[in-house]
């Protein structure tokens, strides 16, 4: 049985030792560099305060069809957006409610021009996506404009050609980085999957022989390591057998856990180990409500002298908090709305709801009173910082009944439900954030020790798979040589 361990080890070895390098030094440069992503924080950054001119000319949205209203300033004057998505939704002037034309090549690289101020190098029009926009839902998009700047960091600003909103910037820097991080750890395999499926397929078919070449290395490893009065020895004396012996030895089993933590990010949760039988949009039930457009406007001229009084306001939502209807301000940032109810022809600041009060709405739409609950005043394993930004705090946390065992996050400021976590997601978060990054609630509290641990695991990967590459090639040049 050994011998067919080592047979395996062996010959799986000689056809993944490269790739794995390839993972480990890149997963190394990852712990300090991610992949360029221009933001929802960064997109906040660069709009305009509602001034006081523009805030008195805007006309109550009446008639602009189904869907959300966000209210913010677009080339100095006030739009409004009607849809979730910025780069999908129909937009209209405020002081006029007609609809913005579809932006020219000129609007577009003004739009990018207030992103990087510097000098246009050249600009073009793609149609598909590239490297830099890896994520299929930019496919609604395009085509999009690269506009490639002459500044220092050599910047590329990517604008959606239908509504000249931003959705990607680099830098050479960040282009440099990644080349040698993100992409060939993962992005390249993500990229190539969007229009052929066979590049994701073949991504989880290595991913299972790698998880099948370290399990079998690690009980080769444990099958022929000594030991002695002074602990484990290996029994092999040249330096490349024995570095490979002994740091998989110790190291081996993360390698297998970032196999199968990868193999769980690509291919998702297993049902035999959480199911999700129901697709429930609990955000959607709770955050929106069908309430009438007509419910805002008699508050319309206190929101509008509200506005006026202000000037650091930057958006503007019509939403609504616990079923009432509301207006959310941000001027501070995307996950820091300032919420004022509707009374009549008012409009308050909420200072916040009791705990009785979430969950009393709780029981209007889940139908029941969620039993098990809990006030959160700092983060846990599950509710944590995003990549993107900040999350409110205290939250409250309710657990469902539902197929789904759904836990969701209720914000007390502001009355929003944040983020749901059901079975599958919770899974997905030990099964691969956990054992693939080492996102656990202590060391992301301890960050320089997490980063410290990655890098000592990503290196002792490096070592047994640079050294497995040495082998194979001097196993390959001994049958060379035998039969020349």
């Amino acid at each position: 049985m050994v011998k067919l361990f080592v047979k395996i080890h062996k010959v799986l070895g000689m056809l993944l030792s490269i790739l794995f390098c390839v993972w480990f030094l890149s997963g190394m440069v990852l712990v300090f560099v991610g992949f360029p992503h221009y933001s929802q924080t960064e997109t906040f950054r660069s709009l305009a305060a509602v001034d006081s001119s523009a805030a008195r000319s805007l006309l109550f949205p009446a008639e602009l069809g189904k869907g959300t209203i966000t209210m913010e300033m677009q080339e100095g004057r006030a739009v409004y957006r009607v849809g979730k998505m910025a780069r999908t939704a129909k937009t209209y002037y405020a002081d006029s409610l007609t609809k913005v034309a579809k932006p020219t090549r000129k609007d577009c690289i003004a739009a990018a021009q207030r992103v990087v101020s510097a000098d246009t190098a050249r600009v073009t029009k793609i149609s598909k996506l590239d490297i830099w926009l890896p994520w299929e839902q930019y496919q609604s998009s395009l085509p999009i404009y690269k506009v490639y700047f002459a500044d220092k960091d050599r910047s590329v600003v990517y604008v959606a050609a239908k509504s000249g909103t931003i959705v990607q910037l680099t830098t050479r820097s960040e282009r440099f980085w990644a080349m040698v991080g993100a992409i060939p750890h993962y992005i390249l395999f993500k990229y190539l999957s969007i229009n052929h499926p066979f590049w994701n397929s073949l991504l989880l078919a290595l991913l299972v022989l790698g998880a099948v070449m370290c399990l079998s290395g690690v009980v080769v490893g444990i099958v022929r390591m000594r030991r002695g009065s002074r602990g484990f020895s290996s029994p092999y004396t040249k330096a490349w057998i024995r570095w490979h012996h002994v740091v998989g030895f110790y190291f081996g089993i993360f390698t297998l856990t970032f196999c199968l933590s990868a193999y769980i990010s690509v291919a998702g949760v297993p049902s035999w180990i959480a199911k999700s039988d129901e697709s429930v949009d609990y955000q959607k039930e709770w955050n929106q409500p069908k309430v009438k457009r007509d419910a805002y406007r008699q508050s319309f001229p206190a929101l509008q002298g509200l506005l006026a009084s202000r000037g650091d306001v930057k958006r503007v939502v019509f939403a609504s908090s616990l079923g009432k209807p509301c207006y959310q301000l941000f001027s501070k940032g995307t996950y820091e709305p300032e919420v004022y109810l509707i009374k009549g022809d008012s409009v308050a600041p909420l200072e916040g709801y009791k705990v009785a009060d979430v969950v009393g709405y709780a029981k209007e739409v889940f139908g029941y009173v969620p039993q098990r609950r809990e006030l959160l005043q700092k983060f846990d394993s599950y509710y944590q910082l995003t990549r993107m930004g900040a999350r409110p705090l205290p939250v409250l946390k309710m657990e469902l009944t539902d197929a789904n065992r759904s836990w969701v996050y209720v914000s007390t400021q502001t009355g929003e439900l944040v983020t749901v976590y059901d079975a599958s997601r919770r899974a997905e978060r030990w099964l691969y954030r956990a054992l693939h990054t080492f996102n656990i609630q202590w060391l992301k509290e301890h960050e320089w020790l997490r980063k410290t641990l990655l890098l000592l695991v990503c290196l002792s990967g490096l070592v047994v798979s640079v050294s497995g590459a040495v082998l194979t090639s001097k196993w390959v040049k001994r049958k060379v040589e035998r039969y020349m």
